[in-house]
C-alpha cells in the first residue's frame, strides 16, 4: 500500500480505529503504514479482521519483508506509533463465512498467556491427522510467500489450497519427512496465514 495514495485514510489513534471497526463488525484485511519513516525504518502492518476483531496481525519491514513483530504485541506496538494511514479491503461474503467457521482467537486485548490458554484448550487442526485440509486465511489470501521464510515454508504455503490434505502436501514434497511438513503447517497456522 502506498500510504499516501489509493484511498488510504489517516488516523491519529489506532485505538479509535480498532474501536470503530469493532463497532461496525467489519471483516477483511487491514493495512497500516506510517506517515513518515520511524526508528524502526519503513514498515507496513497487515491485520485480519473478522466481525471487527483482529485475529492476526504482523508488522513487516518494507525494505526486506521481514517480520518486525506479530500477534498481540504487534497491536501494542502499533498503538504506540501515533498517527498512521490505514486502508481496509473488505472480505467477500464467502471469505467471511469461511473465517467465521474457524476457531481463530481475536487478538485485540488478548495477552500472549490468554492466547496460549485458548490454543491449549482445543486441538491444533493439523494434529488431527494427515487428512486435515489446510486452507489460507484472509491474511494468507492477501499475502505472498516472503523471501525471509525458509524454502520449506514457501513450498508448503504454495501447496496449501484447501483441497490438498497435509498428507498430500507431504507426498508432493517427497524429499521432506512428514513431520517437517506438519511443523511447517503448524508454523504457518500460528502465524495466521493458514487454518
Amino acid at each position: 500500500m502506498d500510504a499516501k495514495k489509493g484511498g488510504a485514510v489517516y488516523t491519529e489513534h489506532v485505538n479509535h480505529l480498532l474501536n470503530l471497526l469493532d463497532l461496525s463488525t467489519q471483516s477483511g484485511i487491514l493495512s497500516l503504514a506510517p506517515t513518515e519513516e520511524t526508528h524502526a525504518g519503513p514498515w507496513r502492518a497487515i491485520g485480519e479482521l473478522v466481525d471487527g476483531k483482529v485475529t492476526a496481525c504482523k508488522v513487516y519491514r518494507t525494505s526486506d519483508g521481514r517480520v518486525i513483530i506479530g500477534g498481540p504485541p504487534a497491536l501494542d506496538w502499533l498503538k504506540a506509533q501515533g498517527g498512521m494511514y490505514w486502508q481496509l479491503e473488505e472480505a467477500t461474503t464467502q471469505q467471511t463465512r469461511q473465517t467465521q467457521g474457524s476457531s481463530r482467537t481475536p487478538l485485540t486485548g488478548a495477552s500472549p498467556a490468554t492466547l496460549s490458554q485458548a490454543r491449549g484448550s482445543r486441538p491444533a487442526p493439523f494434529s488431527q491427522g494427515s487428512q486435515a485440509k489446510p486452507r489460507r486465511t484472509l491474511l494468507g489470501q492477501q499475502s505472498v510467500a516472503l523471501s525471509s521464510w525458509t524454502r520449506l515454508h514457501r513450498q508448503v504455503y504454495a501447496l496449501v489450497d484447501g483441497e490438498r490434505s497435509s498428507a498430500e502436501i507431504a507426498r508432493l514434497l517427497s524429499n521432506k519427512p512428514f513431520r517437517e511438513v506438519e511443523e511447517a503447517l503448524d508454523a504457518l497456522r500460528e502465524s495466521g496465514f493458514i487454518e
